[in-house]
């Protein structure tokens, strides 16, 4: 994150809001869920990505703030605390707290 960002909500949930936008055209391929965490002085967006097939597909690699997010892959089969994240940001509400961070906003691209 660049020196300001993170700290005023509505300037967070924007950000969130306008990197969604951009998967517009790729809906049809993919689910996930964005949440801002955090407190009011310092937010993060932190999110799950399902996708059809295996691998980061090329639009999302194409995308052009996806180089900002750090990624890794989910094994929901042989870590229960991978199969945990999943349920725990997709039944996300607003009064849980996820790693540590309570939730401040809750965005779904579907």
């Amino acid at each position: 994150m660049y020196k300001g960002e993170g700290e005023i909500l509505y300037k967070t949930e924007n950000m969130c809001k306008g990197f969604l936008q951009r998967f517009d055209d790729f809906r049809k391929y993919c689910l996930a869920r964005h949440l801002v965490l955090g407190t009011e002085e310092k937010q993060e967006i932190m999110g799950v990505w399902l996708w059809r097939g295996n691998g980061v597909p090329q639009e999302a690699i194409d995308h052009p703030q996806f180089e900002y997010y750090k990624k890794r892959q989910l094994d929901i089969l042989n870590n229960k605390e991978d199969e945990d994240l999943i349920r725990a940001f997709w039944g996300a509400e607003y009064t849980d707290t996820i790693l540590g961070y309570p939730v401040l906003s809750i965005n779904w691209h579907k």
